[in-house]
């Protein structure tokens, strides 16, 4: 993966989370959002922090992250759901961040990088 791709824009991510943590990489990008792996400048703990985009930008989108955040918080202790571990308001009044415990899912000194195309399982 080139350097460029690599790079994390620290721009997209609002000052008051930046203060907080220390942002490592970018995961990942989708529909609703994007989500860093970081560093807790207190704590010095490793946690993915996830921006949902227009998360209050009407009712329904309102109610789904609602229902999003009530969900894990009713589930913070089960073994196999990522725990949601804190809450921010993003400055523009529509978005939020989402904290998460960091799960380490492709062991890269073991398999490599993450592939970037799907992996056959045919021989």
């Amino acid at each position: 993966m080139s350097a460029k791709k690599n790079t994390t824009k620290v721009s997209e991510i609002d000052a008051h989370v930046t203060n907080q943590y220390d942002i490592v990489r970018r995961l990942g990008k989708g529909a609703y959002g994007i989500v860093w792996k970081a560093i807790e400048k207190k704590t010095k703990e490793t946690v993915a922090v996830k921006k949902i985009f227009d998360a209050f930008r009407n009712q329904t989108d309102a109610q789904r992250t609602f229902r999003e955040i009530m969900f894990l918080l009713s589930f913070s202790n089960h073994e196999n759901i990522v725990r949601l571990i804190g809450l921010h308001k993003a400055d523009n009044d529509r978005d939020i961040y989402l904290v998460f415990e960091y799960m380490d899912f492709w062991p890269e000194t073991r398999f490599g990088p993450f592939p970037q195309k799907p992996i056959s399982t045919t021989s």
